[in-house]
């Protein structure tokens, strides 16, 4: 997400996903510094993912499959950047 596309709700939501990653024994290391980051990079044991979490007003499935393939897109760039290929 842009740095300064930021917004309370959006850093509230994705404090509490970190939250319950690190409930469950994941690893949450910091995304980076730059205008375009993943919200989170998570790991445990050899498992390794990029984690993008997009949220929506309204659950009009026409919306939450543009936002969802968006997400995987990003997700799978920032992965790329990361290792030099994109993960599964």
């Amino acid at each position: 997400m842009p740095a300064s596309a930021s917004h309370p709700r959006h850093d509230s939501a994705v404090a509490n996903l970190e939250a319950r990653f690190r409930a469950h024994g994941w690893q949450v290391a910091p995304a980076g510094a730059g205008p375009f980051r993943p919200d989170l990079v998570v790991s445990k044991g050899n498992s390794r993912y990029v984690v993008e979490l997009k949220h929506l007003k309204e659950g009009r499935s026409d919306r939450v499959l543009a936002l969802l393939a968006q997400a995987i897109l990003q997700a799978r760039h920032h992965a790329a950047k990361r290792t030099g290929r994109p993960w599964p």
